[in-house]
């Protein structure tokens, strides 16, 4: 099966974010499956205001609270860094993704779709993710491939897939779940 992972993460460093991302990669990769490749999206607004997981909740709160407590708590976040993953894996994979990523505070949203099942619909379909596209005058929303490198956004995460294929990298990463690759 064909899947497009779609995530939304706090926007703090460009490190934070490839790590959420080699932590996805390696568990699909661990799990028999393949990645067809990344795209970074950059920071961008969000939709709605989203709170901050990271916050404890009321149960995990003592009764007195200090205003930097407060404030903390109430933060929201406006703005992600985006970031696609296309990836062929079983539904144990993706289960264990998602299982993985409900725990991470780091992660804003994340959203698996699957693309296609059938192996004439998925034999063509490459690794990068297209901008949004304008279909009737498609001007305005795409960005052009010199302006995203430009921005920075192509070469930004372009050696990810290569560290994660080739063990390269920074080294051990410890999953939330308890997993360590």
């Amino acid at each position: 099966m064909l899947y497009e992972l779609i995530a939304t993460v706090r926007p703090r460093s460009i490190a934070e974010v490839k790590d959420i991302a080699r932590t996805a990669g390696k568990v699909v990769l661990n799990n028999g499956g393949i990645i067809r490749g990344f795209t970074n999206w950059g920071v961008s607004a969000l939709p709605k205001s989203l709170p901050n997981r990271s916050a404890p909740t009321s149960k995990q709160s003592s009764t007195t609270k200090s205003s930097s407590d407060f404030a903390s708590q109430s933060s929201k976040h406006t703005i992600g860094h985006y970031f696609i993953m296309r990836f062929d894996s079983s539904a144990r994979a993706q289960h264990l993704l998602r299982k993985t990523w409900n725990t991470d505070p780091r992660l804003l949203r994340f959203s698996v779709v699957k693309m296609a099942g059938k192996f004439e619909d998925i034999c063509n379909v490459g690794g990068k993710a297209e901008e949004w596209a304008d279909v009737s005058e498609n001007e305005g929303l795409v960005l052009k491939e010199e302006e995203m490198k430009a921005q920075g956004r192509d070469e930004v995460m372009g050696s990810f897939v290569d560290d994660v294929l080739r063990g390269t990298g920074p080294g051990k990463t410890t999953v939330n779940a308890g997993y360590t690759y």
